[in-house]
């Protein structure tokens, strides 16, 4: 669990070997989750062509 101690944002995640990914994000701002959503977009496609 990550905590953000500026917003109080927590964040979990939990990479499986296949790739996928399971994760928990509390208290965002809806902007903050467009950032952290794209983020793991672009590190997910990045892990599929490596």
């Amino acid at each position: 669990m990550y905590e953000d101690e500026q917003t109080y944002a927590e964040y979990a995640f939990d990479v499986h070997e296949d790739g996928t990914v399971m994760f928990g994000i509390s208290y965002v701002k809806v902007n903050n989750i467009v950032t952290i959503l794209d983020a793991l977009e672009q590190a997910l496609a990045e892990h599929r062509t490596g």
